[in-house]
């Protein structure tokens, strides 16, 4: 919580699309409003020492789909899954051949 200045001005300076953070130690009592660094969406995972994913808002909210895949996150290890896509992916990526 003390850093979030500091990793506000790292992203912001250097257009960091998506950070993931180890070892938060945020609680499940501690607001998210305390840890918000704007201009970007966070998703936490509180358990054990805490991971937390920073994922940049666009201002055109078209550009880039985020979901988080909370069916596949688990209690047995700290995780935060999200499916992330870029709307211009190479098309190898993108169309994939079966």
């Amino acid at each position: 919580m003390h850093k979030v200045d500091e990793m506000q001005a790292v992203y912001q300076n250097n257009s960091v699309d998506i950070a993931c953070i180890t070892e938060t130690r945020l609680r499940d009592d501690v607001p998210t409003e305390v840890v918000n660094i704007s201009g970007y969406v966070i998703h936490r995972g509180d358990r054990g020492g805490g991971v937390a994913v920073f994922v940049r808002q666009d201002p055109k909210p078209a550009q880039k789909s985020q979901d988080r895949l909370t069916a596949i996150e688990t209690t047995n290890i700290e995780c935060v899954w999200l499916l992330y896509r870029r709307p211009r992916m190479p098309r190898q990526l993108s169309h994939v051949a079966v």
